[in-house]
């Protein structure tokens, strides 16, 4: 024997120097270790330094306990001491009150067959090696309970009540618990997570149970750098397991899935779901497949779906037999109501849904219908094509549908069909297959130009051909044959391989007056282009002559305040120029002025109606431009909404004062370029007075200023 890399007090047996079956040294040393305590019961000549004791329950009163030391054990530096706790069969309701006070020493925890229910208590035990809460009442158990036991090799929950395992619920800190026995519990599912974990185990018991289906409520997704595995879970009596999608799971290309997924599941009197979500799995990873599951070592027979019930795995798989291995999908418009008598005189519109992997297609057969169903399922694995058979209906209109892009195939027999709209058309593929031997159209749609005739299936009925529509004939002739479609002429039905204009007798007459048209027609579609693409270009440049022309009204509402000043705070040479200068000599000169760094907490949550408000009131706009200017989501709002008021408002102008001396070329914003470009803009190159001269003019007088003027006036007058 020799010491393993598990646990310091487990010792391995010297075969796994040879790894006796494992992938390494840590995963024979892991399941197949045993405590030196045992051993030195069986050869007193192994001496590993330990002492084990036992703790024995003592009953305070019918349903409380404490734990306390059935032998003394004397101290010794030579040795440590460690407990084991085992009382089965002791109608226990609950877990011992002193518990906790043994985390230390206590290792082994035997307290199976009895009445516990609440056990999350035990996690203070954080140096377990064995834990058995195997068949007791309990009904959940929490998935923090065993995080901090870092050494607990062996769990058993056995035989309980439970009717899930949250996820996440068997993860410790370190590693992996080794031995897990989950069975004769009440489970329907199992989480990803505890199916799954990363890094070796020894053996996973998630026998005689009723799951259905492997879930992920926890959204985990694989590691594709690490190797969950390899291990043997034990899956027996256990009614309609299926394989999960692990590429939803993170598990990217489903080639690696036998990489990334090691070890083995041993199926007995199981029946699987052999459905569609296999399918996929046996196509790529046949061999793996035939491996994971033991298939050549154990029988597995199918219980889904109805049609391969009883039938071996195995054999499907060897003789790659997979068009029967589907899926009825739920949200299935219509579906069959089994309280709705069949042979009713009244028929009851009716779909099936199935995934059919093998052929890459989700398959749809309707009847009874007056209308097309409103949306179809996808399948698993994400698959996205759609089979649609509509059978006996009375369907009459094609509309638009959100899966008709995904439509590989509609077969409608026994449909008078007699209209496809162009938008139906249009979200169509262009290869579909495209079956409508009782349709009752009278003209086609242009919308059919863009697909495959030879697709098409247009049965008996002739459509109309006239010299309007002669791009029928066209396209048949294109990729189609003769006698695919018929068409109702003034000849008679002929096929409409053979229509033409010549077949149809069409002419075309020109004369003088139709020449006029035309030709007044193109002039006026050369000048209105010219004169949209001269507006696109240049429409901010027009709007500002525009308002640079218009007279400067003297008005007392809705305005209370002169100047809004636009600037970006943030740039200290501007924040300067601007609290030095330009603020305090506008209100020197007897403007009232507005600025959301002074008048605006920007981190109010209703700074926007607040600066929407501020711009309204205010006469004019000045704007302070730099080369940081319209980089911030402040000045981009405070700008965007001057421009709104500016457009709406001839008599409200906007001036930028350019900080910088920017050229237009510079400037990525069309609206300033455009003020640039007709050099609307005050160059702060200039001097402070001429500055503040150019500004003056530029403004209209202030509102306090208008205000004396009128009073004056009127008091004159």
């Amino acid at each position: 024997m020799f010491t393993g890399h598990i646990h310091d007090y487990l010792y391995c047996p010297n075969v796994c120097q040879n790894q006796h079956g494992f992938e390494n040294l840590d995963e024979c040393c892991g399941c197949k270790a045993r405590p030196c305590w045992d051993l030195e019961m069986e050869d007193p000549n192994i001496n590993c330094g330990v002492r084990y004791g036992h703790l024995i329950l003592e009953f305070k009163n019918p349903i409380s306990t404490v734990a306390t030391h059935s032998d003394s054990i004397p101290k010794s530096s030579n040795y440590s001491v460690i407990y084991g706790l085992r009382c089965v069969l002791c109608k226990l309701r609950y877990l011992p009150e002193n518990l906790c006070n043994f985390t230390n020493g206590l290792i082994d925890v035997d307290l199976s067959h009895n009445k516990l229910s609440e056990v999350d208590a035990i996690k203070c035990l954080t140096n377990l090696d064995t834990l058995n809460l195997g068949f007791n009442h309990i009904i959940h158990f929490k998935n923090t309970t065993l995080h901090e036991m870092n050494y607990l090799r062996v769990l058993r929950l056995d035989g309980n009540n439970l009717a899930n395992l949250d996820a996440n619920t068997l993860n410790i800190r370190h590693g992996n618990i080794l031995f897990v026995d989950v069975s004769y519990n009440h489970f329907e599912t199992l989480d990803i997570t505890n199916l799954h974990r990363a890094g070796f185990f020894c053996a996973l018991n998630i026998s005689n149970m009723n799951i259905k289906s492997i879930t992920n409520d926890a959204h985990f997704k694989f590691d594709e750098n690490k190797t969950y595995g390899p291990g043997d879970t034990f899956v027996y009596n256990t009614y309609g397991y299926s394989l999960l999608n692990y590429t939803d799971a993170g598990i990217t290309d489903i080639k690696k899935t036998g990489k990334i997924l090691l070890g083995a599941i041993f199926f007995k009197n199981s029946p699987f779901s052999c459905d569609c979500a296999l399918v996929p799995y046996i196509m790529e990873l046949k061999f793996w497949i035939v491996n994971f599951f033991n298939l050549t070592d154990y029988q597995l027979v199918c219980n889904e779906p109805l049609r391969v019930r009883n039938r071996s795995l195995y054999e499907i798989i060897i003789n790659e037999d997979y068009s029967e291995l589907s899926c009825e999908l739920p949200n299935c418009p219509f579906a069959p109501d089994k309280n709705y008598p069949s042979g009713n005189c009244s028929q009851r519109a009716e779909c099936t849904c199935s995934d059919d992997q093998f052929h890459g297609r989700v398959i749809v057969n309707c009847s009874n219908l007056d209308e097309m169903p409103g949306n179809l399922p996808v399948g698993h694995w994400n698959n996205q094509n759609i089979e649609l058979n509509i059978n006996g209906s009375t369907i009459t209109h094609i509309d638009s549908r959100p899966y008709l892009d995904r439509t590989v195939a509609l077969r409608m027999l026994d449909v008078p069909l007699s209209d496809i709209t162009k938008t139906a058309l249009q979200a169509m593929p262009n290869d579909i297959q495209l079956s409508i031997d009782s349709q009752q159209i009278t003209l086609l749609s242009e919308g059919f130009l863009k697909m495959n005739p030879y697709q098409i299936q247009f049965g008996k009925n002739p459509v109309t051909c006239t010299c309007d529509n002669l791009w029928i004939g066209t396209w048949i002739r294109s990729k189609g044959k003769r006698e695919q479609l018929l068409c109702r002429t003034t000849h008679g039905v002929i096929d409409a391989y053979d229509v033409d204009h010549i077949v149809l007798d069409c002419t075309w007459h020109y004369d003088s007056q139709l020449w006029a048209i035309v030709g007044l027609v193109t002039v006026t579609l050369v000048f209105t282009s010219v004169g949209a693409l001269f507006w696109c270009m240049f429409r901010y440049e027009m709007l500002i002559l525009k308002r640079k022309y218009l007279p400067c009204k003297q008005e007392h509402y809705p305005y209370t305040t002169d100047v809004f000043i636009s600037f970006y705070s943030a740039n200290p040479y501007v924040f300067t120029y601007m609290e030095r200068f330009l603020r305090p000599m506008l209100i020197t000169e007897g403007y009232s002025v507005f600025d959301s760094f002074h008048d605006i907490e920007y981190n109010e949550e209703d700074f926007d109606f607040q600066l929407t408000q501020a711009v309204s009131k205010c006469k004019n706009f000045l704007i302070i431009l730099c080369e940081d200017y319209l980089t911030d989501e402040k000045t981009c709002l405070e700008f965007d909404t001057i421009w709104k008021h500016f457009e709406h408002i001839s008599h409200r102008p906007v001036i930028i004062v350019n900080f910088n001396s920017a050229d237009s070329s510079e400037i990525s914003d069309r609206r300033i370029r455009a003020f640039l470009r007709l050099k609307q803009d005050l160059n702060f190159n200039n001097t402070n007075t001429q500055l503040i001269e150019e500004l003056k003019a530029r403004l209209c007088a202030p509102i306090a200023s208008a205000q004396e003027d009128e009073e004056e006036r009127v008091a004159f007058a």
